[in-house]
């Protein structure tokens, strides 16, 4: 079943739009715009936490007050400073349905030592990439996709959460996903795609790409509203999409 998440990036305690994760504009508390996600009924609420602190227990404990996490049933990913099994074990029981690992510190030995009590669905690995030339680099590193992708199990059963950090324009999201599965045949990983998504066309082309699992609203969540209803509502007019992602007919 193909799934439409939300990104939430959340900096200092609020949630933040962000421009390819330099500047940020205050958008509202996190209670607000994940009720309202919830409201949306979107599949999944990814949550970011840009505070890069040592403690992502007490970050995750500082996002969600209490009477938020008992109030929602949406499935929750959170990432944000997390290294380690003990890490992720503790979000996990804080609330959080996943763990969302950055592909900068991320290793496959870290990845195993999680889902030995977690299993690999638990874990989503977020990776930025750049495009330069023919070249897929994660983030602003000389780390390559392709490097990246060669310390990942064939049979791994995680989610890769592939963000466009591109954004430029020149190069369309489905182009940029399609060469990304030029690298990825290999695996058995779904693909959450990401990063600047901001049109109807843009998410029924995706959704349709046949190693995408689902595809994650950011910034475009806040620049219009009701954009999740409004995206559904036209995946519901299509039969195929409609049967893609289970809706009831």
């Amino acid at each position: 079943m193909k799934k439409l998440a939300a990104t939430v990036l959340v900096k200092d305690g609020i949630v933040v739009n962000s421009l390819s994760f330099r500047n940020y504009r205050p958008i509202g508390s996190v209670d607000q715009i994940i009720t309202r996600l919830q409201e949306w009924e979107v599949d999944e609420i990814t949550v970011l936490n840009l505070s890069h602190s040592s403690n992502p227990l007490r970050d995750f404990n500082q996002t969600f007050s209490e009477s938020l996490l008992s109030g929602i049933n949406t499935p929750i990913a959170y990432g944000g400073g997390i290294t380690s099994k003990s890490d992720a074990e503790s979000i996990i029981a804080a609330g959080s349905e996943r763990v969302v690992l950055s592909a900068f510190h991320w290793t496959a030995e870290k990845s195993r030592e999680i889902s030995v009590n977690l299993g690999d669905q638990a874990v989503l690995i977020h990776v930025p990439l750049v495009q330069r030339g023919g070249v897929f680099l994660v983030g602003n590193t000389p780390s390559t996709f392709q490097d990246f992708l060669a310390h990942i199990p064939g049979d791994w059963g995680g989610e890769l959460f592939i963000k466009d950090q591109n954004m430029d324009g020149n190069t369309s999201r489905v182009e940029f996903f399609k060469r990304v599965s030029t690298f990825t045949n290999n695996l058995t990983s779904p693909i959450l795609a990401g990063g600047g998504i901001s049109s109807l066309k843009e998410v029924e082309a995706l959704l349709q790409l046949p190693f995408i699992k689902g595809v994650a609203i950011g910034n475009w969540l806040n620049r219009e509203e009701l954009i999740i209803p409004r995206i559904k509502h036209g995946i519901g007019t299509s039969i195929r999409l409609r049967d893609l992602m289970g809706f009831v007919k």
